[in-house]
């Protein structure tokens, strides 16, 4: 029934118009855009959005629209935007954790960091460090991915240890 709707419009579009000038593309985009994203009402996204608390991106698939559809649907009706949810572990350091709003110390990941201090002073790479962290399986902050030789580094310079290739070199040989 539907694709007859929309054949029965599209040679409606094509008698009215020389077919040398139509745009095909631009007429089934003005269509989809159409029929993809209808209005909203505002009692609808408010009782999900605010008393239900889901997301836009839930709310999106039960219409079968965009998040950013919805977003604007929220705008429009001056329903206010909650804060994104920001992920702990992105924004402390190898090291510390959150605990109850307050910054503590990680006691095992401050282990891992005395061992990794304690390697590279004896003469061992950051590189052969994070293969050596990989094979034991100490976990990352990123749960699951492997340690990068440039996060040996970053955390050797945040406390105090690292030096440049060069200057190791030198008090190495001598």
């Amino acid at each position: 029934m539907r694709s007859q709707t929309v054949h029965q419009l599209m040679e409606m579009e094509f008698s009215n118009r020389d077919t040398e000038s139509v745009l095909i593309p631009q007429f089934l985009a003005k269509l989809i855009i159409y029929v993809a994203s209808p209005p909203i009402p505002e009692g609808v996204l408010k009782r999900k959005y605010l008393e239900n608390r889901l997301s836009m991106r839930e709310i999106a698939r039960q219409f079968a629209c965009s998040k950013n559809h919805i977003r604007n649907q929220l705008l429009k009706h001056k329903i206010p935007l909650r804060m994104p949810h920001i992920h702990d572990n992105k924004w402390y350091s190898y090291g510390k954790q959150r605990n109850r709003g307050r910054t503590i110390d990680h006691k095992g990941e401050l282990r891992t960091i005395t061992a990794i201090k304690k390697m590279y002073s004896e003469g061992v790479s950051t590189r052969a460090i994070a293969r050596f962290l990989d094979a034991m399986k100490i976990p990352t902050k990123q749960q699951g991915k492997g340690w990068h030789h440039h996060t040996i580094t970053q955390i050797l310079k945040r406390e105090g240890s690292y030096k440049s290739r060069k200057t190791r070199q030198g008090t190495l040989s001598s």
